[in-house]
């Protein structure tokens, strides 16, 4: 597939301070591509130097097959969605869009037309008249996405452009932008610390720690499959139980305090060393303490229930395992008026399939 944005060994510092660390990244043609991580990563550091608004001090940036190094930010062929907005205020929303195209002299007449499909694009074509002052923020921003949209850039870089939207709007817009991005088939990098606006619309996520890239997949192959405890720990909810690895093969299994806890992994472990078995809530399933039994391809530890919080679709409930680890799992609740399964003080045994747990460097 052609890339659409290639970084080679990029290395950026700002003084004695590594903002990325000789990071590569292939960012396929028409991609819906997301960086991902806590503030300070590095991930909209890596967007500012596709954008041209920074240089890399080691490394090459090549954009749809042409190296960048020393092309300044207008005339690379990319524009960039910032959370602020950055509207004219003194310019009604179809001057606001119709900016760029006015400063690169294009005819009147193109202008128009490009102007009025960009807001019909982005549900904004009876806004034209109207001024930033007059909208929402939510408006504002499909104002600012459709500014970028009409130069027809080849790639566009959105840098956290929800962020200032309440949670119903940012849910609303993260499917219209997905749709959009479909509907003109270019490159979408997006940068984000919220895994759920991640998750719900790229076609590949990259997790960034420190300056460098933890994990790239797919949002499922991350989520599934995390290569190390800090992407499991931040992509969603996770458990952790700590132990020592006890042996490795098709599956590895982890000695927790004398409990053998069985899981995949797919990084390099030894026998002895220190390791968690990580486990996501949903994946647990919880039976009385007088069920419990041994089955196959599962692992099993005895705990206490020791809180029960009711969150609408599903029951939380806090365990206490036997090893002292404090672990939550989450149960449906499928039934109107359903009471809680377990009650706080019973004794359980909390289950899982060996496919569904990943052992993990500690």
């Amino acid at each position: 597939m052609k890339s659409a944005v290639q970084i080679s060994d990029v290395t950026k510092a700002f003084g004695d301070v590594v903002a990325v660390n000789n990071i590569s990244l292939d960012i396929a043609d028409g991609e819906f591509f997301s960086m991902l991580g806590p503030s300070g990563c590095g991930k909209t550091t890596t967007l500012r130097l596709i954008a041209g608004f920074e240089q890399p001090t080691i490394g090459q940036i090549s954009i749809m097959g042409q190296p960048v190094a020393g092309v300044p930010a207008y005339r690379r062929p990319v524009n960039t969605v910032f959370q602020s907005y950055a509207l004219f205020p003194h310019m009604t929303v179809a001057k606001n869009v119709a900016f760029g195209l006015e400063m690169a002299k294009i005819p009147q007449n193109e202008i128009e037309s490009r102007t009025n499909a960009a807001l019909e694009l982005v549900q904004m074509g009876s806004y034209g008249s109207r001024r930033p002052t007059q909208l929402s923020g939510g408006q504002k921003q499909r104002v600012a996405l459709a500014r970028a949209i009409v130069n027809q850039p080849r790639v566009l870089l959105l840098d956290e452009p929800l962020g200032a939207l309440d949670l119903k709007l940012r849910k609303d817009m993260q499917l219209e932008l997905k749709q959009i991005q479909e509907e003109l088939g270019i490159t979408f990098i997006y940068v984000t610390h919220d895994q759920e606006e991640a998750i719900t619309m790229s076609d590949r996520i990259a997790v960034m720690d420190n300056g460098i890239v933890a994990q790239i997949g797919s949002p499922k192959e991350i989520y599934e499959n995390p290569v190390s405890r800090f992407v499991a720990d931040f992509i969603g909810e996770t458990n952790f139980i700590k132990g020592k690895i006890d042996s490795v093969g098709e599956t590895t299994v982890l000695d927790a305090q004398g409990i053998h806890l069985v899981g995949s992994t797919s990084t390099e472990l030894k026998k002895g060393q220190d390791a968690v078995i990580a486990i996501r809530p949903e994946k647990i399933s919880i039976v009385s303490a007088k069920d419990a039994g041994q089955s196959a391809n599962k692992s099993a530890i005895a705990g206490t229930v020791s809180q029960t919080i009711y969150i609408g679709t599903d029951t939380r409930y806090q365990i206490e395992l036997t090893t002292g680890d404090k672990i939550f799992a989450r149960l449906q609740n499928l039934e109107a008026g359903q009471d809680v399964q377990f009650n706080k003080g019973d004794e359980v045994s909390v289950e899982w399939s060996t496919q569904n747990a990943q052992i993990l460097a500690e």
